[in-house]
């Protein structure tokens, strides 16, 4: 069994979780480091600072692993930079699961911070999780279109590659491990 989400947050229930049900990995869904309260729900919308106790009580809880779900492109690279370093710094991150915000309708292009509209964005988010040896994983095929066109595709092939595909009418990208080819 394996659990993501944003619900299990006190002590009582992630050592209930990680004993009763003997999970390695405890998945917390952050969404974004900044806005916040902008961006989310009353219940979701919870500081940095409850996130962080959050992720110390699994530590605690002896949980092998401990990842966070994120969604590219609601934080500057500065903030996502600011937020990954402060949860490295902690010993509080192992992973990051990712998704790329993918506005579906004209109004949510307003949640995405001016730097998502450029592909270097998302390249220098690889280069911040690797300065920080923090592991990825996502679903092999979680983009839904907009911003990168439907066809186009992230994948992580190993620790320390990351393939990045973008199809256009005009020109194919591919990016491997930092490399334009």
């Amino acid at each position: 069994m394996y659990f993501v989400g944003n619900d299990i947050r006190s002590k009582e229930g992630i050592n209930t979780y990680h004993d009763k049900i003997d999970d390695e990995v405890f998945a917390f869904t952050v969404e974004a480091f900044t806005r916040r309260n902008e961006l989310m729900s009353k219940y979701k919308a919870i500081s940095m600072e409850e996130i962080c106790q959050i992720l110390r009580i699994a530590r605690d809880a002896r949980f092998e692993k401990i990842s966070i779900n994120y969604i590219e492109g609601l934080d500057s690279l500065e903030d996502f930079r600011v937020g990954i370093a402060r949860l490295s710094e902690e010993n509080l991150i192992d992973a990051i699961g990712h998704n790329i915000m993918t506005p579906f309708a004209s109004f949510q292009e307003k949640l995405l911070v001016p730097e998502a509209k450029d592909i270097e964005y998302y390249l220098q988010i690889r280069y911040i999780l690797n300065e920080f040896k923090i592991n990825s994983y996502h679903p092999s095929a979680y983009e839904k279109g907009g911003v990168l066109s439907n066809d186009a595709g992230v994948n992580y092939h190993k620790e320390d590659q990351l393939e990045l595909v973008v199809l256009t009418p005009e020109k194919v990208y591919s990016i491997v491990s930092g490399k334009i080819i």
